[in-house]
C-alpha cells in the first residue's frame, strides 16, 4: 500500500482531514497503528470504539451472510425456518383416517387440516370424535412417516371405548 493509500484509509477510519491523516503518518514513519493512536492521543478521532488494523482487509459480502444464517441456526444446523418448513411439508404428507366398522375408509383428511379443524371447533371435535368411538369408527394416522406411539393411543381409546359399551351393555341385559 502506498503511502496515498494509507492517508485515504486513516481519512476514512479516524475521521480527520487528509492534512492531519499526513501530518500523523509522517510523525509515525508511516505505520498506520501508530498513526492511529498519535491521533488519538491528540483527541483528533471521533472515538467510535471501532477496530484498526495495518493489513487491508477485503470484507467478502458473501461469507459474512453465510455466517449470519449459521449464526441463527439451531444446534443442528437448521433455522426455525426450515424446521416450519419440514413440519408443514410432514403434516401435508401424512393423514388423519377415519374408518368404518368393516374398515373400509370414511374420511381422511392432512394433519395440518385436522389441526385446524380441531384448534377452530375443539368441542365440536372432541364430542364426534367420542361419538365414532362408540359408534365403531376407527382413527388411525396414516403416511411415510411411522407414528406408531399415536396410533397406539388411538387403539387403546378405541378398546377402552369398546370396553365401556360391553359393559353398559352387560348392565342393561342384567336388569
Amino acid at each position: 500500500m502506498d503511502n496515498f493509500e494509507k492517508v485515504e484509509k486513516l481519512t476514512e477510519r479516524a475521521h480527520v482531514s487528509f492534512e492531519e491523516a499526513k501530518a500523523a503518518l509522517e510523525a509515525t514513519n508511516w505505520d498506520m497503528l501508530d498513526a492511529m493512536i498519535y491521533l488519538e492521543r491528540q483527541g483528533k478521532t471521533n472515538g467510535s470504539g471501532s477496530s484498526y488494523s495495518t493489513t487491508y482487509e477485503q470484507k467478502n459480502d458473501f461469507s459474512y451472510e453465510q455466517n449470519t444464517t449459521r449464526s441463527n441456526a439451531g444446534k443442528d444446523g437448521r433455522t426455525f425456518g426450515d424446521k416450519v418448513r419440514d413440519l408443514l411439508k410432514k403434516s401435508d404428507e401424512n393423514h388423519f383416517r377415519i374408518t368404518r366398522r368393516d374398515g373400509s375408509k370414511l374420511i381422511e383428511v392432512p394433519i395440518w387440516l385436522m389441526i385446524i379443524l380441531l384448534l377452530a371447533f375443539w368441542s365440536i371435535c372432541i364430542v364426534l370424535f367420542i361419538i365414532g368411538l362408540f359408534c365403531g369408527c376407527g382413527f388411525t394416522f396414516v403416511g411415510p412417516d411411522k407414528m406408531d406411539t399415536a396410533n397406539k393411543v388411538m387403539n387403546s381409546c378405541e378398546e377402552a371405548a369398546g370396553s365401556i359399551k360391553d359393559a353398559f351393555n352387560g348392565n342393561k341385559d342384567n336388569r
